[in-house]
């Protein structure tokens, strides 16, 4: 029964715990529901278990409720999977509201004001994200003109590193926003998964986030919620800002009065602590500067076990310095979050254009060439192969360009640092448009010689493992003789990788440490902290273990 006391599992629960990147995100109320409802936990499991995220709320660190279930062991990471699927398949059972000209395929996330579906535009025949106010919300005149507020302020603006607003209105009594859909996913995914991020990945983020301030302020527009879930980044890479729904257009405030506070209160200025009516584009750039500084130190620049005492501390207590948390940082990166985070907004820079004019030079030292990630034309597991490798390029402030083989130019190859070749076979043979790319790499060896060079082989369910061995044996052999570095072995760098069954397993983890490694060595080697030396060809058999 729920309420009885069961006691602590054995067997897999009592294993090691998978890591982060592998446990499931259910919203905690949710979990919290389903778990009871099933008997799995008791609520002194529940309880247990709050008292874990509490107290690393309180040392800047956030952890979800299943996490801190499977620290305690009360649950397994089956269990949560398997309630991951139902609770999404139980939610796609609800019936999709009917907005006229959309077509709903499916629901995307449900949140507090309402929940956002993947829908088709029929007009435009396009995909976009359709946002759906909350029916208990819609008699509220506050809610309805917060949600309104938003599809004005992104309808104002059009760049870029903001989500772009295509329509709003209501139908039959519902509300709706129709906007870009990101096929991505947001920082705060990424740090619950990563904690710590790379230090050019948090500078892509921040100068990119800052670009989209930019042009806000300019339209006299501050956002006042930047946070973690507020940034997405797709798989080009592309920082998009969301949900401008606390936004704040020219002087006036339609939502809040003098003593009231919105936002998010590990981000939040000083002044929104403080309920100031005259917010401008400073307490965006200070909201952005406690984020770069959980990116990068994987915690929060303050925490407590309140909000008020959160915001007790944004107003009173000293910055930690970044460095001391950790210690790759450099003091000019340093200087620059303080500045960011500046209590006294005189103290900040000015606007995100003089933000900007800091950010680029420390951004510079990671700047390293693209990356060419090659894959054969009509597979899909390829595709999905490469996607998740961008993905870890990405993570680590890498840029990447994929292209399918048939479409390879030889510009593209000659400008790339770093090319990464995937093929898929049921043979032992290179697929005809791969062997064409090498074909155009090798009639210029020259501009060859120094790149760095991986490849992946993905090769449908059911093949043969010496197949995708020989295959990438033929791909190494020919990169070599052009004289490319290959770093890492049949386990780290280069790959044959099975058939993909799901992005989160192991497979798709090693997916992407191979983009991870990739990025990450280009970076080195441009920023010239080391040497690349070629590393002898590995033995199939090292190939074949995977």
């Amino acid at each position: 029964m729920p309420n009885e006391e069961i006691p602590e599992m054995s067997g897999q629960a009592q294993q090691a715990q998978p890591p982060k990147e592998s446990v499931p995100i259910i919203e905690d109320a949710v979990l919290e529901k389903h778990l009871l409802l099933r008997g799995f936990v008791t609520r002194k499991h529940i309880q247990e278990a709050r008292a874990i995220q509490e107290k690393r709320r309180s040392e800047g660190a956030e952890t979800t409720l299943g996490e801190a279930l499977l620290e305690k062991h009360f649950v397994t990471i089956t269990q949560l999977k398997r309630l991951k699927a139902e609770t999404e398949s139980e939610g796609d059972d609800e019936p999709y509201p009917e907005i006229k000209g959309y077509e709903i395929i499916k629901k995307i996330r449900k949140g507090g004001m309402g929940t956002v579906y993947k829908a088709r535009q029929i007009s435009m025949d396009r995909v976009v994200a359709l946002k759906i106010l909350a029916s208990e919300l819609t008699d509220d005149e506050t809610y309805v003109k917060r949600f309104l507020i938003e599809a004005k302020a992104v309808g104002k603006l059009n760049h870029e590193n903001i989500v772009a607003g295509y329509d709003a209105g209501s139908h039959n009594g519902v509300y709706f926003f129709a906007m870009e859909y990101i096929n991505g996913e947001t920082i705060l995914e990424i740090m619950r998964r990563e904690k710590i991020v790379a230090v050019p990945f948090a500078l892509n983020v921040a100068y990119q986030t800052s670009k989209a301030l930019e042009h806000a302020a300019k339209h006299r527009i501050i956002h006042r919620d930047i946070k973690p879930g507020n940034i997405m980044i797709n798989h080009h890479g592309t920082i998009k800002l969301c949900d401008l729904g606390f936004a704040k257009i020219s002087s006036i405030d339609l939502l809040t009065k003098k003593g009231t506070t919105l936002g998010t209160p590990y981000y939040m200025s000083p002044e929104q602590c403080r309920g100031l009516p005259d917010i401008d584009t400073r307490s965006d750039i200070y909201s952005l500067g406690a984020t770069l500084y959980h990116m990068l130190v994987g915690k929060v620049p303050f925490s407590g076990k309140t909000a008020s005492e959160i915001l007790k501390k944004h107003l009173t207590d000293s910055l930690v310095i970044p460095q001391e948390r950790r210690a790759e940082m450099s003091e000019y990166l340093c200087h620059i979050i303080e500045k960011m985070m500046a209590k006294n907004r005189e103290d900040r820079y000015e606007n995100p254009t003089e933000l900007l004019a800091e950010l680029e030079p420390v951004i510079a030292r990671y700047q390293s060439p693209k990356i060419l990630m090659i894959h054969p034309s009509g597979h899909s597991g390829a595709e999905d192969l490469a996607l998740l490798i961008a993905t870890g390029a990405y993570e680590q402030g890498g840029k990447i360009e994929i292209v399918k083989a048939e479409d390879v130019k030889a510009e593209d190859l000659r400008q790339a640092g770093a090319i990464i070749i995937g093929s898929v076979d049921a043979t032992s043979y290179v697929p005809m448009d791969i062997q064409g790319a090498l074909e155009i790499m090798e009639r210029f060896p020259e501009d060859m010689k120094g790149k760095l060079a991986a490849a992946f082989v993905a090769h449908e369910q059911g093949n043969l493992s010496s197949n995708a061995a020989q295959q990438m044996q033929i791909i190494v052999e020919r990169m070599l003789n052009m004289g490319m570095m290959l770093r890492g072995s049949f386990t780290g760098v280069l790959g044959g990788q099975m058939f993909l069954e799901d992005p989160e397993s192991s497979e798709g983890e090693k997916c992407r440490k191979i983009g991870c490694d990739m990025s990450s060595m280009l970076i080195y080697l441009t920023a010239g902290k080391q040497t690349m030396h070629r590393v002898p060809e590995p033995a199939t058999s090292s190939i074949q273990e995977n």
